[in-house]
């Protein structure tokens, strides 16, 4: 994870948080799990390494508990679900929790979740788009707050408050 993502996640996270759930936990280059040493806390990823709590998929993995926070860093342009892996977001998240995540967007080079480093061939790579990540969003969040930094290819959100009942 870059610096700014890093600083977003800190910034963004001052409610102390009881259970956070991270999706993409695998620390490739840099963690988020410092931040929150006083919760109870669950990384998942799709495939083992350091950070890495339990295996699964951000659209199927259900917690033991309804996290107050999730959060997801640089994953989400790794995963061609990520539209499920949202909607399944807004579904586990407590009543009043929040989601952090940033992502890729366009200027963003493709690279590898792997390493971080070039593409191989055969692993699924997709920039995502700010607006179509915030219509994903409005209908499963009452508070969605998106920004992008097109310089560096960043794109974060903040989303609260999951609606109840609503099928993504």
């Amino acid at each position: 994870m870059h610096v700014q993502a890093f600083v977003y996640i800190s910034q963004n996270s001052k409610v102390p948080a009881r259970r956070v759930l991270e999706i993409g936990s695998r620390n490739i280059n840099g963690s988020i799990r410092a931040i929150f040493p006083l919760a109870d806390y669950i990384g998942i990823d799709r495939a083992p390494g350091h950070g890495v709590d339990l295996i699964g998929d951000g659209a199927t993995f259900v917690p033991p508990w309804a996290p107050d926070l999730v959060i997801c860093c640089e994953t989400l342009e790794h995963a061609e679900n990520w539209r499920e892996v949202l909607t399944h977001i807004a579904q586990v998240l407590a009543v009043g929790g929040t989601l952090l995540a940033t992502m890729a967007t366009d200027g963003r080079a493709p690279h590898s979740a792997v390493d971080g480093g070039p593409l191989p061939p055969g692993e699924y790579y997709g920039n995502v788009d700010p607006v179509e990540l915030e219509a994903h969003l409005r209908p499963l969040f009452s508070v969605v707050e998106v920004e992008t930094h097109p310089e560096r290819g960043d794109l974060y959100v903040r989303a609260s408050s999951p609606r109840r009942g609503v099928k993504g």
